[in-house]
């Protein structure tokens, strides 16, 4: 089985990241573990082309558009055609990405294609009770169209992008984000008291403004 993940994420020494680029990483590097080979794709940091192999996973990452207004035509031109040279070499299965990651993208008969739910953009609008986006809205509709299935990473963000988005009645099923326990294990750390720590971007819909206003 051949998985193509659609992600611009993924990460790179030196350059930031976000949460889906670290899933990407762990889920992809415990796939290829398994005997699953694991391609991905996604729009470089740079203006330039790579093509890398880390951990028996084949990086994609495509020169960068910089054309205000256009730029996403040409990233998805050249996405579509990187995918079509990749399974002439190594036939695809399954393309995944998140929630806009196929507006744009041409579909090929004989590969299925999934959305990820990690929280998209009308997910994120309910929840830092803001408007819709009509361009991003748009891409996202387009989007859930194109998917044969949708897997959710909680029940939260199933419950809560539905109230938005037709999941078309295709096959939409529950799993957790994994956890790389080499990584991230109980370690006997001095406690400081007063002190909080948090990883990931800091903004409302976690409640972490909330929670600071507490401690002032």
């Amino acid at each position: 089985m051949h998985i193509c993940i659609i992600t611009h994420e993924y990460p790179k020494p030196g350059f930031s990241h976000g949460g889906i680029g670290s899933f990407v990483k762990t889920i992809a590097e415990k796939l290829v573990e398994k005997g699953i080979d694991v391609s991905v794709v996604g729009i470089n940091y740079t203006s330039n082309n790579e093509e890398t192999n880390e951990s028996g996973i084949r990086i994609f990452r495509l020169k960068k558009n910089f054309i205000k207004g256009i730029s996403w035509w040409f990233n998805s031109k050249q996405i579509n055609s990187k995918i079509e040279e990749i399974h002439q070499k190594y036939p695809i299965d399954i393309i995944e990405t998140s929630e806009l990651g196929l507006a744009f993208i041409k579909k090929t008969v004989g590969i299925k294609y999934v959305i990820r739910l990690h929280g998209g953009h009308h997910f994120f609008s309910e929840a830092e009770n803001r408007g819709i986006n009509k361009w991003k809205g748009f891409q996202e509709k387009k989007s859930f169209s194109k998917a044969d299935g949708f897997i959710a990473v909680s029940q939260y963000v199933k419950t809560h992008t539905e109230k938005y988005l037709s999941y078309n009645n295709k096959k939409t099923v529950l799993i957790n984000y994994p956890i790389n326990t080499k990584l991230f294990r109980p370690l006997d750390l001095q406690i400081i008291e007063d002190r909080i720590v948090f990883a990931g971007t800091v903004c409302e819909k976690k409640e972490l403004d909330s929670s600071y206003k507490l401690f002032q």
